[in-house]
């Protein structure tokens, strides 16, 4: 997919977070090797983490909502924007 956030790398200028769900096929391990080495290629600081839950956990009204999961994810987004965001 030309849009695939791996090729569009060289033009970010922000950091980035990733909260990537273990039981997700839209976003593999594969895919996050990927993207990670296109980010680190165009010196953009980022993060991916992995969370033990499906896609979509950290959606209160989504069928896989995992709150264990959702609450760690959503105190890692307030970290990772409040050191990057002020």
């Amino acid at each position: 997919d030309p849009g695939s956030p791996h090729l569009l790398a060289d033009q970010m200028k922000a950091a980035v977070y990733v909260g990537g769900a273990e039981n997700d096929a839209s976003f593999t391990t594969d895919a996050a090797e990927t993207l990670a080495k296109a980010l680190t290629a165009a010196g953009v600081e980022y993060t991916i983490e992995w969370y033990e839950a499906a896609h979509g956990f950290a959606v209160p009204d989504n069928a896989p909502y995992d709150p264990a999961a959702a609450q760690r994810h959503w105190d890692a987004m307030e970290s990772f924007f409040g050191v990057h965001l002020g």
